[in-house]
This record gives structure tokens, C-alpha cells and sequence, in this order.
């Protein structure tokens, strides 16, 4: 049996979503994500801000010490440097965002609201999309539900994916049962959700 647990909305995501709702949407539930596991995957953005910040600062040395040295010459440097700092900075930006980031399931769909001062983002998931999400689950019951995958192109041409979905969920299990349970009609003949690795 899996219990499913929320925590106390904060007020500015509560009004929020009242705002989102539209006539005859009923919640059936919402919670935050665990800011943890939200969090997680930007580790390795940091990381990789602390080599190149490294780098930098090889690089400010040997154009300080040449005997021709330009302020002109810090230019690149300087650059790589702003660079770094957002990469530096990217869990704090993501812990940012998991504190504005509410995770909802009403009568009519499957909700990710992110509201930060006056701006607020929403997503919607229904229909086939809701229908055939993928469940990630870890030992200890944590885990994300992935609705869909945004596909982006890089400079170079290359093709990345971002998954979309509720990221970081207390009980995986339970809201995949909820989502069955609310939206029955949808999951009729599937015995569950595909399970990929978290």
C-alpha cells in the first residue's frame, strides 16, 4: 500500500494554482517537489563550472604575467569568467525554481505551475500524453513521473531531449496510482507505467 503524502502549500503557489483552474477543475491533489532530488541533476553543471573556473583562472595568470600585457587581453578571460559563474550558480538556481514549483493532478489533467513574483509557467499534460508517461522510481520510494520530452538543437546541430514531468516526487508509487484512480478512462488495459532507471 502506498500512502500518499503532501506538504503544506505555500501561499504564493496555493493562490496560484486557484488562479490556474478552470471552470469544473477540481483538485484531486498537489504538492512540492523534494528539493533534492530536483536539484540533483545540476551537480554536474557545477562541477564542470569548478574545472572551468580553474581554467580561467590559469588563463588570467599567463595573460597578467606576460610582459606585453594588455587589459585588452583579459577580454576572453573576462568572458569565460561570467561563464563559469552561471554554471557555478546553477544549483542555487535550481533549488530556486523547485521552490516555486508546484506539482498538481485535477479531474480534467496533470499540472507543473512554477510561479516566481509576477510571472507564473504552466504545463498541462492530457489526453495520450498523460496516458503514456514513464515512471522513474529509487529504493528508497522517491521518484520522478516524465510526461514528455522537449527536444532542443545545439549551435553545432546536435539534438538533446529535456524531460518534462513531476520531478522529484515523495511517493512515485502512490501518485502513479492517483493518476490511474482520477483518470481511469485513459489507462484502461495498461497494468502500469513503463519503469525507467532514476
Amino acid at each position: 500500500m502506498h500512502e500518499l503524502t503532501t506538504s503544506p502549500l505555500p501561499t504564493r503557489l496555493a493562490k496560484a494554482l486557484h488562479q490556474e483552474l478552470m471552470e469544473g477543475e477540481r483538485v484531486v491533489w498537489a504538492d512540492v517537489p523534494v528539493t533534492g532530488t530536483a536539484i540533483r541533476g545540476s551537480w554536474a553543471v557545477f562541477f564542470m563550472g569548478v574545472f572551468f573556473t580553474f581554467m580561467t583562472c590559469k588563463s588570467l595568470e599567463q595573460e597578467i604575467a606576460k610582459p606585453s600585457f594588455d587589459w585588452g587581453d583579459l577580454l576572453f578571460p573576462g568572458l569565460l569568467a561570467c561563464f563559469t559563474l552561471r554554471m557555478l550558480l546553477e544549483p542555487l538556481l535550481a533549488w530556486r525554481t523547485a521552490k516555486r514549483t508546484l506539482y498538481v493532478v485535477t479531474n480534467q489533467r496533470a499540472i507543473i505551475l512554477v510561479a516566481g513574483g509576477r510571472d507564473r509557467t504552466v504545463r498541462s499534460f492530457q489526453d495520450e500524453l498523460l496516458a503514456s508517461f514513464e515512471l522513474r522510481e529509487k529504493s528508497n520510494g522517491h521518484g520522478s513521473i516524465i510526461f514528455q520530452r522537449d527536444a532542443y538543437r545545439t549551435s553545432k546541430g546536435t539534438t538533446h531531449h529535456t524531460e518534462v514531468g513531476f520531478i522529484g516526487l515523495r511517493n512515485v508509487r502512490a501518485v502513479d496510482a492517483l493518476l490511474r484512480a482520477t483518470h481511469r478512462n485513459l489507462f484502461a488495459g495498461q497494468a502500469s507505467a513503463p519503469v525507467g532507471k532514476n
